[in-house]
Parts: C-alpha cells; sequence; structure tokens
C-alpha cells in the first residue's frame, strides 16, 4: 500500500469537470478514427499513428475517470487519494489530450468552436 505522504487529495468534483470535459475529444477521436481505418479519409501513415495514440490516450483516461467516480460514488467520498504516481499520470494523458485537440490530424481537427 502506499503511505499517505505518497498519496495526492483529488476532489471528485474536479474529477468530474475533467471527465466532461474529455468526453467530445474522447467521441470526436473515436468518430475520426473509425472514418481513417475504414478509409473513409485518408491518412499518412504518421497521422494514423498519432490519431491512434490520442486515441488510446483518451479511451485510457475516460476509463480511469470513471472508475474514480464510481468508487467515489459507491463510498459518498467527496475527495480522492491518489498514489502520487497515478495522479501524475492523469495529469499527464489530459495534458496530451489537451494538446491534441488544437493540432491537425489527417488534414482535419478535433477542436471546438
Amino acid at each position: 500500500m502506499y503511505a499517505v505522504k505518497e498519496r495526492t487529495k483529488v476532489k471528485v468534483s474536479v474529477l468530474r469537470v475533467v471527465y466532461q470535459s474529455i468526453l467530445p475529444a474522447y467521441y470526436r477521436l473515436n468518430s475520426l478514427t473509425d472514418d481513417v481505418i475504414s478509409g473513409k479519409i485518408y491518412s499518412s501513415e504518421l497521422d494514423k499513428a498519432a490519431l491512434l495514440e490520442v486515441t488510446s490516450i483518451a479511451m485510457t483516461l475516460k476509463t480511469i475517470l470513471e472508475d474514480y467516480l464510481e468508487q467515489a460514488q459507491e463510498h459518498s467520498a467527496s475527495d480522492l487519494y491518489l498514489p502520487q504516481k497515478e495522479f501524475r499520470e492523469l495529469l499527464s494523458m489530459s495534458k496530451v489530450l489537451e494538446m491534441a485537440q488544437r493540432l491537425p490530424i489527417a488534414n482535419t481537427g478535433i477542436w471546438s468552436h
């Protein structure tokens, strides 16, 4: 187990905000990935690799956040104490996903107006 010092306190309300904010990117990335894989949209191998990587991050982040929110709901918790390593990984994935929303992939983008 992790010692208390090795954990980071995170408000469940913040996790909900992060979760809600990644959903549009998650859905857009999955849709774009489906179009590229099916051949509806042409993509270079480099763009395809980047798209698959970012889509994987979005899927992982969504799954992790859903798990955290489910745990919080089951225990009626308003705060979670995440191991520092998990917290850093969560931040890292969130940053990558945020950056990906500003980049053109396969001659298109997933940003919103």
